[in-house]
Order: C-alpha cells, then sequence, then structure tokens
C-alpha cells in the first residue's frame, strides 16, 4: 500500500484586511392587518439581475397590480407578471443598484407597504461574457458586496477575482471541482459544515462554460480555534458497541460541547482516515456515510485525504480518489483563518 504523507503546513504572515460587507438579507416582517395582501412573504434573494423573476407569496393579489422599489437613491416600479389565489410574480426592474428596498403594493390610489429587501444586482449570467478559452465563470460575493482579489481554482490553474468579484478560468475539469481559497475574515455561506460551500462539483462537459458562485460571509478571526484529529477509521462496524455509537458518544459529543465553549470561531481539521476502505463494500460504509454521521456538526470541517480514503477498486491515484472528490471535494487546497494560511495537501 503505497504511503500517505498527511500535511497541514500553517504559515503565519501578515494579511490585508478584506472587502467590508455590509448589508443582510434578513427581510422585515410586517403585519397583516387590514392589508391588500395576507399572508405575504418574499425571500430576499441574493443576488439578483434586471428582469429576474421574482415570486412572493400571499393572498388577494389582483391583475393590474404594481409593486415598487423604493430606496433613498431612487424608485422603480413593475407590474405583476402573474397572479394566482397564494402568489404573484414580478420582475427586478432595470437600473437598480444594489442595496435596501421597501416594497409596496400599489393598486390604482391604495397602496401597501410589503417588507424590505436588501438586493445584490448583478449582471444577467446569461450576459456575463465568455472569455475565449475560460470553461468555468463565476463570481464571489458577501452580502451586497463583491469580493475582489480572492483566489480560484479547478486544482491546476488559478484566476484572481476582479473588482466585480468575477473570475474565469481555462479549466479541462480533471479535477470535477472548483474551488475558492478563503480569505482571511471569510467563511463560505453554508449549511452544511461537512462539506463547506468554498467548493462546487462540475457538471458540464470539458468544452462547455459553466458558471458557479461562491457567498461568503465575513467572521471576525482575529482569533480563532483550530480543533485537529486524525485517523478516525469509521466502518460500520457491528461490534457489541458499534463503532458508529462510540464516536457519536465520544468524538462527537465531546467536541461539540468544547467548540460550543468556544467565544471564537471554531473550526474542525481532520487529517485524513475518516473511513477505513477495507469495509467500503462489506460493511456499506463510505465517505458519503461519513458525511451522513457528521451532518449537523456545529462547525466548519476541513479534510485531508488519507490512504484509507481512496477507493480499494481502483488502480493509481486519480481513479482512487474519484469517490473523495466527489463526496468531500479538493484533494489539495489552501484558506486563510486570521493570520493564518492553512494549505492542505
Amino acid at each position: 500500500m503505497k504511503r500517505c504523507y498527511k500535511i497541514a503546513l500553517c504559515c503565519l504572515f501578515v494579511l490585508l484586511g478584506g472587502v467590508a460587507c455590509t448589508g443582510s438579507s434578513v427581510q422585515e416582517a410586517l403585519s397583516d392587518d387590514g392589508r391588500l395582501v395576507t399572508g405575504f412573504w418574499i425571500a430576499s434573494p441574493l443576488p439578483v439581475h434586471a428582469g429576474q423573476t421574482l415570486t412572493m407569496l400571499g393572498t388577494g393579489f389582483a391583475e393590474g397590480d404594481v409593486v415598487r422599489f423604493e430606496s433613498g437613491t431612487g424608485s422603480f416600479e413593475s407590474p405583476l407578471a402573474q397572479v394566482s389565489e397564494s402568489f404573484a410574480c414580478t420582475t427586478v426592474p432595470a437600473g437598480m443598484a444594489s442595496g435596501g428596498y421597501d416594497l409596496t403594493l400599489v393598486r390604482g390610489a391604495a397602496s401597501q407597504r410589503l417588507a424590505r429587501v436588501n438586493l445584490r444586482i448583478t449582471l444577467d449570467p446569461t450576459r456575463i461574457p465568455d472569455r475565449e478559452g475560460a470553461t468555468i465563470k463565476g463570481v464571489v460575493y458577501c452580502g451586497l458586496e463583491p469580493v475582489a482579489g480572492v483566489r480560484v481554482s479547478d486544482g491546476f490553474e488559478t484566476a484572481v477575482t476582479d473588482a466585480d468579484g468575477y473570475y474565469w478560468l481555462a479549466s479541462d475539469k480533471r479535477q470535477g471541482y472548483v474551488f475558492v481559497s478563503l480569505p482571511s475574515g471569510y467563511e463560505a455561506e453554508s449549511t452544511d459544515t461537512t462539506a463547506p460551500a468554498f467548493w462546487a462539483p462540475l457538471a458540464e462537459a470539458a468544452d462547455v462554460c459553466e458558471q458557479h458562485d461562491f457567498e461568503l460571509r465575513r467572521v471576525d478571526q482575529s482569533r480563532h480555534v483550530m480543533i485537529v484529529a486524525a485517523d478516525l477509521h469509521l466502518a460500520n462496524r457491528p461490534t457489541a458497541t458499534g463503532d458508529l455509537r462510540q464516536f457519536a458518544e465520544g468524538f462527537i459529543a465531546e467536541t461539540t460541547a468544547f467548540a460550543s465553549a468556544q467565544s471564537v470561531p471554531t473550526y474542525l481539521m481532520v487529517l485524513g482516515d475518516m473511513t477505513w476502505d477495507e469495509f467500503w463494500y462489506s460493511n456499506l460504509y463510505s465517505l458519503s456515510n461519513y458525511r451522513t454521521t457528521m451532518q449537523g456538526y456545529p462547525v466548519p470541517i476541513y479534510h485531508t485525504m488519507g490512504n484509507h480514503d481512496n477507493d480499494p477498486y481502483f488502480a493509481g491515484d486519480f481513479a482512487a480518489e474519484a469517490a473523495y472528490r466527489k463526496a468531500l471535494g479538493p484533494t489539495y487546497y489552501s484558506f486563510d483563518v486570521g493570520e493564518v494560511h492553512y494549505v492542505m495537501l
């Protein structure tokens, strides 16, 4: 069996401050009493582009109603394009800038303030220009703002986001993923801590340009805690107590309690051998099952790959790593937390 060196290189160096992130995606809830429309709800969608359809839930919408978007810099109106008993649709007017907007329903001489939403206005994805040779493109943003200067890679090629947060990669898509090297002061906006959304799987053919956007959130990382673990060797072994039960009652319970007690951002780094390849098929427990086991873990997890995380039925590193890349993403990557640069090999 090949030897596998699991390395986490931590290099301290001074990092420049990141782009400021402003705004919130949380809408303002309003009372329904005496309103033209009751039960109103709209997600605060980020990002959006001119002409994009917005769906609003509620009862009482009528043909001919108009939605007014008002901010401190201007007012825009858009008629309802579709009306039903439980929802209505409108479109994002042209000429709007990113920021907070009060939504008002206008019906003749009557009007009703509906909600306040924060919109980040972007180019229509169909209008983001392709670049010769680029097969992956996208935007990196935080709240209402683009994040410039972020390194993006497919595992071979790299690019840096421009002032609008956009990137283009000339990729052969061999690795099957694209990822951002998270800059200091940011985390990936993600609900899945086991595979934080700093990476995305590629879905199109090698000669088709596909778009993948990355949303970040601002975090004060001037101090942080990194929990480091290795060689979990989870295998769903049918012993008297079971390794998965021991893992849940021991490692998960104890590190969850430790992480919850911290007053600074906390992360978990697992240095390989999350699973045990010998039992992938006999016990039906592989990396996809490991993700299920770790579902709901309270802090983001960064992984490296161990020799026991290779598929034993494939010869050669690249083919044997395919299951890992599909479940947990990049086999080598880097990210910043505060003043620490982590290189995962």
